[in-house]
């Protein structure tokens, strides 16, 4: 089989694998330049104080009030998923679906922006050695990038208690 394309590529061309692979080397580096590019650009973004992404649930009206009592309730040690089925009980709207499940609720209360600290840049991805695919994010070593202060829906000492062996500094 035989291919050419529309900009003029023929597979049956002598040298063809050699333009095939400077191609591929050159989208490469694009795609790495604009990845650049956009985190920085994003960096700028979280040190000048304005948002890099979506919306944070816990800002809407109404929600903050869930935010308090997702905290209050685990402080009183209910269970991830026992709070969840107590907001779905109720028809408490999650904050991506209508319902809630145990890992929402869990991310809530790990969410350091509640207690008043809004990071960015905390993790860090690279690719796997063996196959080049991508790596599941990690901690960054040296810490985020952006760290400064927000204010807070809950009081960092709440946070604290449903947070075991981690501080909001």
């Amino acid at each position: 089989m035989h291919l050419v394309t529309a900009v003029g590529d023929d597979t049956r061309r002598d040298g063809y694998g050699l333009v095939l692979g400077i191609k591929s080397a050159m989208a490469e580096a694009y795609r790495k330049e604009v990845s650049y590019r956009t985190r920085r650009g994003m960096e700028g973004l979280a040190r000048a104080g304005k948002s890099t992404g979506g919306k944070c649930y816990g800002y809407a009206p109404g929600e903050a009030e869930v935010i308090r009592r997702i905290f209050a309730s685990r402080a009183e040690g209910e269970y991830p998923s026992q709070i969840a089925r107590g907001l779905n009980r109720e028809g408490v709207p999650g904050p991506r679906s209508p319902r809630w499940g145990r890992m929402a609720v869990s991310r809530i209360l790990a969410n350091e922006r509640f207690a008043g600290r809004l990071s960015w840049g905390t993790t860090i991805c690279g690719t796997r050695a063996q196959d080049g695919r991508a790596k599941r994010p990690v901690a960054r070593p040296e810490g985020p990038l952006v760290t400064r202060s927000v204010e807070p829906l809950v009081d960092p000492l709440i946070w604290g208690a449903c947070n075991p062996g981690r501080t909001v500094a």
